[in-house]
């Protein structure tokens, strides 16, 4: 059965849901209700992860990005493609980051990366799941 227009907004929504766990107001949590517990995330930026102590591990290295840094992921151009159980989204994003108030001194943003995700998500008791997530990054 092909995607239907709620699966597409649905497939809109986690990649949105995705950009806030990983920026300054994410929390471990919010990664276990984006990611299958046998999730495979690779990314120049923060490294390889399998699984549910890979995500765990991931979930770290994301904290340990965000100290003393705001950073928001603009995901753009999303495109999705697949049927009623299985979907490939590929969107671009850009990250742009600001130190933070505690830092002091002057606070400016910048633009620290911008690339594409290639991520395959399943759905699973009616809930679309980021089962893979591919990052490039344009400026490696």
């Amino acid at each position: 059965m092909p995607l239907t227009a709620l699966d597409r907004i649905e497939l809109h929504e986690l990649m949105a849901r995705y950009a806030n766990a990983v920026d300054v107001d994410g929390r471990e949590e919010d990664l276990q209700e984006i990611f299958t517990t046998n999730a495979l995330l690779d990314s120049p930026m923060s490294g390889k992860f399998a699984g549910a102590e890979g995500l765990r591990q991931f979930g770290k290295v994301v904290a340990g990005l965000r100290k003393g840094r705001i950073g928001r992921h603009l995901i753009t151009n999303v495109r999705v493609h697949g049927d009623s159980s299985r979907a490939q989204i590929k969107a671009y994003f850009i990250h742009i980051s600001t130190p933070s108030r505690e830092k002091g001194g002057e606070r400016s943003t910048e633009v620290t990366n911008a690339g594409c995700y290639d991520c395959t998500a399943v759905k699973l008791d009616g809930h679309w799941w980021l089962e893979r997530r591919t990052v490039s990054v344009d400026s490696k």
